[in-house]
């Protein structure tokens, strides 16, 4: 691997970030906590105009912020302030992180301000139809694009960038082994806890996890559902939870800042989304050593064990009684991680991706 100079670091502006505390969030963050500082320097930038999740460790690990109007109400002015910001201060990589090819202007705008451009892919397809549309009429340019093309998993790599997308392009969504507590640690007793993390959106289906706990709780009484998030569903979901009676049953500390200590009060966990790009949550749950139950429309790539039941979600009945079975009769495998979704390792390949794009300077 060529080295950077010491008097010169690789510079990266990173983009795509949100203020809530979600899988893109989680993901560029542990890269930024394990990259190495001397040879590269990262910094950010909020394009929504919300403030970005994980704000103030950047700042406190040196990382510059930036801060523009929303983007999607002032689209023309934030492009030409990126476009500005690029040229200033002389970034050798824009990382742009995507869910979709709805808005590439961005991407334009960080090619116009002289910089490489990575573009980064963290689904495997998006929803609504005018983010549809505006997702099929983009995507041949973006592909036309002279940028780099990564994604989150195959799927996700396929979906953005076509059938030929190259697998050694996987930017794997790596997780710090080392964080998570061993599988029972504050597990609560006389209680089976399904654990769900992530927002509560359409995407992730959250309107079922209900539906499956009412499921559970025919089987046996003392199942519970831990959730960890929030979203603009919640209020959808809290009343059917309360339509059902099973609102006792729920426990929903919210949106958290790392959600690696609850993952050890679940015995299961559960992940009924629409669609996926390769979910971080699922890598987190697994790395705690925790049985994944997962959606059937989420690439199979989500199983880094060899431990995860992949279910249809078409019947909640079908949820409840394989988590019921496997509660009466648990897998004695043990739940080992793909080493390769290891953060400590996972960064050498993308400190290598950024040190290919600068070649010619280092």
């Amino acid at each position: 691997m060529t080295q950077g100079t010491e008097d010169k670091k690789i510079r990266i502006l990173q983009i795509g970030l949100k203020n809530n505390y979600g899988g893109i969030e989680s993901c560029i963050m542990n890269y930024f906590r394990h990259i190495d500082k001397e040879h590269f320097e990262m910094d950010f930038a909020d394009l929504y105009g919300q403030g970005m999740a994980y704000e103030e460790e950047m700042k406190r690990a040196g990382a510059g912020v930036y801060h523009f109007r929303d983007c999607r109400r002032h689209p023309l002015e934030t492009r030409r302030e990126l476009c500005a910001l690029i040229k200033r201060e002389g970034y050798d990589i824009v990382h742009i992180n995507l869910l979709s090819a709805a808005n590439t202007a961005l991407v334009t705008s960080a090619l116009k301000g002289g910089s490489r451009v990575v573009v980064h892919c963290h689904n495997s397809a998006t929803k609504g139809i005018f983010r549809k549309m505006l997702n099929a009429i983009n995507l041949p340019r973006l592909r036309r694009l002279p940028v780099k093309r990564v994604a989150c998993s195959k799927a996700a790599g396929r979906w953005m960038w076509g059938d030929d997308f190259a697998k050694e392009a996987v930017i794997y969504n790596a997780v710090d082994t080392g964080e998570f507590p061993s599988a029972g640690v504050g597990r609560e007793e006389g209680v089976i806890t399904v654990g769900y993390v992530g927002r509560l959106s359409e995407q992730k289906n959250v309107l079922f996890l209900p539906e499956i706990l009412r499921e559970l709780l025919k089987l046996d009484s003392s199942y519970r559902l831990l959730v960890v998030g929030d979203g603009e569903l919640r209020g959808e979901f809290e009343a059917a939870l309360k339509n059902y009676g099973i609102s006792d049953k729920v426990r929903m500390p919210g949106m958290v800042q790392g959600a690696s200590d609850y993952y050890g009060r679940m015995d299961v966990f559960v992940l009924p989304s629409l669609f996926e790009g390769l979910p971080v949550v699922a890598t987190e749950a697994q790395t705690a050593g925790v049985k994944c139950f997962i959606s059937d429309r989420v690439t199979k790539e989500t199983d880094i064990t060899g431990t995860v039941t992949f279910l249809p979600i078409e019947s909640a009945r079908v949820w409840a009684e394989a988590i019921d079975n496997y509660m009466k009769n648990p897998e004695k495998k043990e739940i080992i991680p793909d080493e390769k979704y290891d953060i400590k390792k996972a960064v050498t390949r993308l400190e290598e991706l950024y040190y290919s794009l600068c070649a010619d300077e280092f």
